[in-house]
């Protein structure tokens, strides 16, 4: 059976220039902004204490809203899976469709929006989600991406393309609320892909919790719940860690010589002995990095098509030399001599 579900009178929001209104608002009266700066650690008290990379920040309260809290004390590392999608911007001959389409069958899903690109406007086809750094050829998520748009659309070009992560709780429903046993330190993240919304409810519960208001939805996602719903995906997302940890990836790892590698090609390689992950960049140097996350020392796979190391465990993405893009991890991967 097929069905539509139709709902008029929808928001469409530029993410960007959103981002950046929100931004000019918060300076000044005691708020700040501090770009280029990685947290690494919270020292939970009155006041509470983040250390960064540049130093110290005091906060009465600490709201950790970075993808996967690297402050953890609810065992994320079980309850986060991380996901990846791809998104390619095309230029169509004719009219650009108007709205927002999510289009489901079967496994297959499919988000559909315009983009005005100055004087015409761009279609943004989004699809292809896989778990983080558990496929080989991340490429041909992009492919298939653009099979699906020129299969619907009279697609003229594609202009761009990215990809873009995120994380599902194991029960469906974000993470909102006080961090296990603290009572200033607070945690919104599992948004699974609908960051506008979540991230704005994230806002309205956690504010009306510092300000001692009571808030109708803060019981529903509230971050130390017991979902028996979310048990058996629990299981089975251990179950893959365990398998990303041990003996799936060590027995794919083969000896090699890294000039034999092309430019742009990454794998996971004995060198004289010793395990790494060897690519070699599009300058044509060779990296050879520990094959382990720094993280909880997951296993890192290539990533084809953003010329990254990705950790299929909790998401971590490390550049071809080895630095790190996002966490859970903190660190770069370090070098293997």
């Amino acid at each position: 059976m097929r069905a539509a579900v139709r709902f008029d009178d929808q928001a469409q929001f530029h993410p960007r220039k959103y981002l950046l209104s929100l931004l000019g608002a918060m300076p000044g009266d005691g708020s700040y902004v501090f770009e280029n700066t990685r947290a690494l650690n919270i020292e939970d008290g009155d006041p509470c204490v983040v250390f960064t990379n540049r130093g110290r920040i005091k906060a009465k309260n600490v709201i950790i809203a970075t993808h996967f809290p690297f402050y953890d004390k609810g065992f994320f590392y079980a309850r986060l899976m991380p996901k990846r999608d791809y998104v390619l911007a095309a230029g169509i001959k004719g009219q650009v469709p108007d709205g927002m389409y999510y289009c489901r069958t079967g496994s297959t899903i499919r988000s559909i929006r315009n983009q005005p690109a100055g004087e015409e406007s761009l279609l943004l086809i989004c699809g292809g989600s896989h778990k983080s750094g558990d496929v080989d050829d991340t490429i041909r998520y992009y492919r298939e991406t653009e099979e699906y748009a020129r299969r619907h659309f009279d697609v003229r070009s594609i202009d761009w393309r990215w990809s873009t992560q995120d994380y599902d709780a194991v029960d469906g429903l974000p993470y909102i609320g006080r961090s296990h046993n603290s009572e200033r330190i607070y945690i919104a993240c599992g948004f699974g892909g609908w960051g506008m919304t979540n991230g704005t409810l994230s806002a309205m519960i956690v504010t009306d919790d510092i300000l001692g208001r009571k808030n109708p939805w803060a019981a529903l996602f509230k971050p130390d719940r017991i979902n028996l719903g979310g048990l058996e995906k629990m299981a089975v997302a251990g179950t893959r860690v365990i398998a990303d940890y041990t003996a799936e990836h060590l027995t794919r790892i083969k000896p090699g010589d890294p000039l034999e590698l092309a430019t742009g090609e990454g794998r996971l390689m004995r060198v004289d002995g010793k395990k790494a992950a060897v690519c070699k960049n599009g300058q044509g140097k060779i990296h050879k990095l520990s094959i382990h996350c720094p993280h909880m020392s997951c296993i890192v796979n290539w990533n084809n098509a953003e010329k990254t190391w990705d950790c299929p465990c909790h998401g971590s993405q490390f550049e071809a030399g080895g630095k790190i893009i996002h966490g859970p991890a903190l660190a770069d991967l370090r070098s293997v001599e």
